[in-house]
């Protein structure tokens, strides 16, 4: 396990990591496959899908399952704007995390796979995070998603602190593995919708509660 030295920011995921949105999405991964008789157990859902961007994700059901639905991204937006009416909810921890990089002056981003109108979404139940638009990254801009690194490296450039000195927190596979191509470090959120991670990239911090992060920051 890393040894943690004291860092002088924070770059964040977003869906899994700051609010609650995994089960969610792999709700509506169900509801459309189940449509063209695959039945996919959640486990399954979240191994192969989680993290990844919505456009990676269908490439991988058109090639892996031969299922080809012109209209995914439409019924896939339905069902989760539909899900997010009924409540989100932070990760353990983040409100309280994040008001105290805030009350500290302690610089952070968010850097995500997920478009940026999905970010702001997401971020209406955490009100007190008001980032100019610079520090709200999405790889839909650049095209580049992870395991991609560029977001992160952007986010870094973007917030003028050296990549050593940064902290990734993320919850998918494929965001650790982006992070571990830049000089940051990473840290695995364990939001209980991610037990696939428990015995992933073993030589990688692990956390259940966000308010860990403090005792890593100077």
């Amino acid at each position: 396990m890393q040894q943690l030295k004291k860092h002088q920011g924070v770059i964040f995921d977003c869906d899994g990591t700051l609010v609650l949105t995994e089960h969610i999405y792999t709700r509506a991964y169900q509801i459309i496959l189940a449509e063209h008789g695959l039945n996919l157990e959640e486990k399954e859902i979240k191994e192969r899908f989680s993290g990844q961007s919505l456009f990676t994700s269908i490439k991988k059901i058109e090639e892996e399952f031969n299922i080809i639905d012109s209209n995914f991204i439409e019924k896939f937006d339905k069902i989760c704007s539909k899900e997010k009416k009924k409540g989100l909810i932070a990760t353990q921890g983040t409100i309280q995390a994040t008001q105290q990089l805030i009350d500290d002056n302690i610089k952070f981003a968010i850097a995500s796979n997920a478009p940026q109108d999905v970010i702001k979404e997401n971020l209406v139940i955490l009100p007190h995070i008001q980032l100019p638009q610079e520090l709200m990254i999405s790889a839909c801009d650049y095209d580049k998603f992870k395991p991609d690194p560029f977001i992160f490296n952007y986010a870094s450039s973007n917030l003028n602190i050296n990549a050593k000195d940064l902290l990734i927190i993320e919850d998918s596979a494929s965001g650790v593995k982006a992070a571990l191509k830049t000089l940051s470090t990473p840290i695995i959120l364990l939001n209980r919708n991610n037990d696939h991670m428990k015995d992933a990239f073993p030589g990688v911090k692990k956390i259940e509660d966000m308010q860990e992060i403090l005792k890593f920051i100077a």
